[in-house]
């Protein structure tokens, strides 16, 4: 019943327009002065006027044509149906599987051990995991078709990540070597006990340096000369001192900044004596250059103790197992990390399985069935009565052609509005294939 009152709904604009067709048809010419009797045959003559429409023709051509069309659509449907790797719900599924996966290769990066000796390393490795996961969590939770800017924030992640894996790596075999290079214990323990002495003395030189400094604007210029008389005479002790120490490969180059500071310093005390002057004329120097040697000796001081800090492990053989230890936990991290990059480049590569060019071509074939189609609905007879149907086919078929068309220009990756557009344009053609068959039927009833 339901079906009935749709048809009879659907009817109606239908009749109203073969109303207006029947108004529009030329009428026969009527007698001047008809007696009344002519009226029927009057009637019948108008009834008569327009050919009864070739139906038997049109509804053999039109199955015809309708078999192809509803082929087409069968076709496009299945096609869509299959396309699922270009699907966006395909897209935020696999990144949403990367950002997982990559937790993975964040939690073996924390769990390298750290030691005294290798800490430093696995922390560099551990910030940049934590990095580029970041980086694939902001790609799952932010993206959106035809965006690249979060694609190459994963990049700019990946490259420091890179540079942080060399510069751990690095480090490791820097360190390897100068342990294995470190003179035995006994040439440590020397260098260390005379550097500690002088050290000491330093220390309480530069201490000296500050108090006389700092009071100088109050004491006798004479006092002032006196004290920096007094820690020349020191700095030189311990400039001699410095050139004494054993020989040491491992701090070479922080004991040569060490001399320099040295002898830097003790010029700068010697200048300030000699800028002071003598006698009456005597007078508290400009203390500028000498307070920048001081802080200069200061850092060397330092510099040579992370050096003696960093060889004069306990066991270096231990040292030499830590190192060991984190070059096969990194080695097993580096594998790990490079398959998670090898399984996303091939992803990349492909757009997950979605195959752009092979989608165009299909989208291309598909609409030169649809413009094929619509040559066999333009070809259908569409005289007298049949111009209204007709109308309303090229009408359907028209608007699919241009959806065909503008989805094939327009096709991205992961998207559906030009899908959308297909199918408006479907339910808009079905509207008036339908239009079309209640004329049809009414037709056929009619003749």
């Amino acid at each position: 019943m339901k079906t009935r009152c749709k048809r009879l709904i659907l009817l109606v604009p239908a009749l109203a327009l073969f109303a207006m067709i029947a108004c529009t048809a030329p009428a026969a010419q009527e007698p001047e002065a008809a007696p009344a009797s002519s009226a029927p045959e009057a009637m019948t003559t108008r009834a008569q006027a327009m050919e009864p429409p070739p139906l038997a023709d049109f509804n053999e051509q039109r199955e015809s044509v309708q078999e192809a069309w509803d082929l087409l659509h069968d076709d496009f449907d299945q096609w869509r149906a299959d396309l699922t790797m270009c699907h966006p719900t395909t897209m935020t599924e696999a990144l949403s599987e990367f950002a997982i996966d990559f937790g993975g290769v964040t939690e073996d990066a924390r769990d390298l051990t750290r030691t005294k000796t290798t800490g430093e390393f696995a922390d560099k490795l551990i910030t940049a995991a934590e990095g580029e996961e970041t980086a694939f969590r902001q790609l799952r939770d932010r993206w959106q078709p035809g965006n690249v800017s979060l694609f190459e924030n994963v990049e700019q992640q990946r490259n420091l990540a890179g540079q942080a894996q060399r510069e751990a790596k690095d480090m490791a075999i820097e360190l390897r070597a100068t342990l294995e290079e470190t003179a035995d214990p006994e040439e440590i323990e020397e260098f260390a006990e005379a550097f500690a002495a002088i050290e000491q003395d330093w220390e309480e030189a530069n201490s000296e340096y500050d108090e006389l400094t700092d009071g100088a604007s109050d004491d006798e210029v004479s006092e002032v000369i006196s004290g920096l008389k007094d820690l020349d005479a020191k700095m030189e002790a311990i400039v001699e001192a410095v050139d004494e120490l054993p020989s040491l490969k491992s701090a070479r180059e922080a004991t040569k900044a060490l001399e320099k500071a040295g002898k830097d310093q003790a010029d700068a005390i010697g200048d300030a004596i000699e800028a002071a002057g003598t006698g009456d004329d005597a007078k508290v120097p400009d203390f500028k250059a000498a307070d920048a040697s001081v802080k200069a000796s200061e850092e060397a001081l330092d510099s040579l103790s992370d050096v003696l800090e960093d060889i004069s492990v306990e066991d270096t053989a231990d040292a030499l197992n830590d190192i060991t230890l984190f070059e096969l936990e990194y080695d097993s991290l580096l594998q790990t990390w490079d398959r998670f990059h090898s399984r996303y480049n091939a992803w990349r590569a492909d757009d997950g399985g979605c195959d752009r060019l092979e989608v165009l071509e299909s989208l291309t074939e598909f609409s030169s069935n649809v413009d094929a189609v619509g040559d066999g609905v333009r070809g259908l007879p569409k005289s007298g009565y049949l111009e209204p149907v007709h109308r309303l086919l090229v009408e359907a078929i028209e608007g699919e052609e241009q959806a065909f068309r503008s989805l094939r220009d327009t096709w991205q990756p992961f998207t559906l509005d030009a899908l959308r557009a297909v199918d408006r344009a479907r339910t808009m053609s079905d509207t008036r294939r339908s239009d079309a068959e209640i004329i049809i039927l009414e037709l056929d009833n009619r003749f």
